[in-house]
């Protein structure tokens, strides 16, 4: 087959080290056709939220109290996230990934375009001074229950302000692009 002279030795090195990794790309790389089909979906596997150098507001909605506790995604309960107060308008998000020794701390809070709520979220780095956002549509499904959507990384467009980033999104959020299929639930799994 021609087109398997065209697979690096290091990508076949490294499938071999893996065994798991092995089981499921070996019976695709026999057949071009699954091979053909399964590049579209390391490109999906691979998306992320739309990250930009400005939040949509700075933080002025109080923090909801219901939201403070720890929840967990029903799918993927490998992780959880301890939801605390940071301050007045700022929650902290301690994410836990089970067995374990390190975590990842992240500050977040609300901004409202018009009716819809979106979370501005960063990753807590020590001596970063300037956070990169990544923004969600925040739907609160009942006490228990919240959905995350991501704002789309397909958007080219980046913001010197929060005004012109607020006014983008108003404009757009009708928009069938703007946010991603992928939607996260999180459930409340303890206080």
């Amino acid at each position: 087959m021609v087109w398997a002279q065209h697979i690096s030795p290091t990508f076949i090195k490294i499938i071999a080290t893996f065994p798991y990794l092995n089981t499921i790309i070996k019976p695709i790389m026999k057949n071009p056709l699954l091979y053909i089909l399964a590049l579209p979906a390391c490109f999906m596997l691979a998306a992320c939220p739309y990250e930009s150098a400005v939040p949509i507001d700075p933080p002025l909605i109080k923090i909801n109290s219901a939201f403070l506790g720890t929840w967990q995604d029903p799918i993927d309960t490998t992780k959880d996230y301890q939801v605390s107060e940071q301050s007045m308008f700022t929650y902290k998000i301690i994410e836990k990934i089970k067995d374990a020794t390190e975590s990842k701390q992240y500050q977040a809070y609300i901004s409202k375009v018009d009716e819809t709520t979106f979370l501005n979220l960063w990753e807590d780095i020590p001596g970063e001074d300037r956070p990169t956002y990544l923004l969600y549509k925040l739907e609160i499904r009942n006490a228990n229950s919240v959905m995350l959507i991501e704002v789309t990384e397909n958007i080219d467009e980046q913001f010197s302000s929060s005004e012109q980033l607020k006014s983008f999104i108003r404009s757009n959020m009708s928009n069938s692009f703007f946010f991603s299929k992928t939607e996260t639930e999180l459930i409340r799994v303890g206080k």
